[in-house]
């Protein structure tokens, strides 16, 4: 019987980025920015699979929100030696304290010398951020621990009902990926099957509204995990 309570559904923001210095002489340095909260020292669900989903972020830096005291040992646990209790920041690369920063940032050394400065904090619950998508944006919705089942599927559904205006509701498959993420966009809108990712008229974009977000077992109807979101105007 598999555990449905260590399901989790929820969504994340990896930045890439490009640090480009002035001169000739200097080359780009790529690296991946993660924001996470891992709510309350993340061991919420399991403190392993929050390690796990940063190290297969491929970020390089993560600032971390509901840290609970835990900044040092998920760094440890990540295998990455740099962290700032402070600021809740791990890093690959090494950090260092700017004389005038007063707490408020850190500088990561990318390569020798070279310097972003990065500042983290965990935002008000209010206004809440999955009520601030427009119509038209891109949806991202994550998940861990999930069965592995081909036919798992994300189901997008309004609150209260089983179906869209227009048919049936929409399903994003996983692919049997145990810990992944899909989009909901006008190339992935359609998603009945594995490989067929086509725009359809009508579920493209979803009207405004509030909509039931669904991990489903198995080409089924049994629920694993579910959020909510809200559409705006």
């Amino acid at each position: 019987m598999w555990d449905f309570e260590k399901v989790v559904l929820t969504v994340g923001l990896v930045l890439s980025m490009t640090l480009d210095a002035p001169g000739a002489a200097s080359s780009p340095v790529p690296f991946s920015v993660m924001s996470y909260n891992v709510e309350n020292g993340g061991a919420q669900v399991d403190f392993n699979k929050t390690v796990e989903a940063i190290r297969k972020s491929g970020a390089d830096v993560v600032g971390i929100q509901e840290a609970w005291g835990n900044t040092e040992r998920l760094a440890r646990e990540v295998g990455w030696q740099y962290f700032d209790p402070r600021q809740h920041i791990i890093s690959r690369y090494p950090l260092r304290e700017a004389p005038d920063s007063n707490g408020v940032y850190t500088l990561i050394e990318v390569q020798p010398g070279r310097f972003v400065a990065m500042a983290n904090m965990h935002l008000p619950d209010e206004p809440y951020g999955p009520d601030l998508i427009r119509v038209g944006e891109e949806i991202a919705i994550s998940w861990t621990n999930a069965p592995g089942n081909r036919y798992d599927y994300v189901r997008i559904t309004p609150v209260g009902s089983k179906r869209l205006a227009w048919g049936e509701a929409i399903r994003l498959y996983t692919r049997g990926e145990l810990d992944g993420s899909v989009k909901y966009n006008e190339a992935n809108v359609r998603g009945n099957w594995l490989d067929w990712y086509k725009s359809d008229d009508g579920q493209w974009p979803l009207p405004a509204g509030q909509y039931d977000v669904k991990l489903m077992l198995d080409d089924g109807f049994t629920e694993l995990a579910a959020t909510t979101v809200k559409i705006q105007p």
